[in-house]
């Protein structure tokens, strides 16, 4: 391979990989954010909408531990 397409895409890798790792940290400080407004006695539509909406209902029930579980 072309020493300069090697060094582009070597390097284009590696802003993904950080791009991947820094999403999965702001997605736990999201988390833990959510978590701890839910615990301070904070609505979950009020926690949905100071968070924009990024998301879903369904998903922050799962983030707060209320989601139903199947089979049960």
């Amino acid at each position: 391979m072309d020493e300069r397409h090697e060094r582009a895409l070597a390097e284009a890798a590696e802003q993904y990989e950080r791009a991947q790792e820094a999403a999965k940290q702001a997605s736990s400080n999201l988390a833990d954010a959510m978590r701890a407004a839910y615990a301070d006695g904070e609505q979950q539509s009020a926690i949905l909408r100071a968070a924009k909406h990024v998301w879903s209902r369904e998903y922050l029930r799962v983030v707060l531990g209320l989601a139903k579980r199947s089979g049960k």
